[in-house]
């Protein structure tokens, strides 16, 4: 189980109601994993994940991940997954 800086309940502030409505909705991290392979970068370099952190919308638990190109780090996005499987 991975420990959030939130009471059970509270929404993350930092989450867009945008983010969640375009969550990728996943069963499992082998899912996050085979989307990640299939993204490109914008010019069409293959991306690294540069950071992530875990959201709550309630009833749901985001995982946003920033990606980046894996030859420059001016192309930078980010993928929102909703992940609840990560709060079992």
């Amino acid at each position: 189980m991975i420990d959030l800086p939130l009471a059970l309940g509270d929404d993350s502030e930092d989450l867009a109601l945008e983010e969640v409505e375009q969550a990728i909705p996943v069963p499992n991290v082998e899912s996050v994993i085979e989307r990640l392979k299939a993204t490109q970068c914008s010019c069409g370099g293959a991306i690294l994940v540069k950071g992530h952190a875990l959201r709550r919308r309630a009833p749901h638990l985001y995982w946003r991940l920033t990606l980046g190109c894996a030859a420059d780090v001016v192309h930078e996005t980010t993928m929102v997954f909703r992940a609840d499987w990560l709060s079992t």
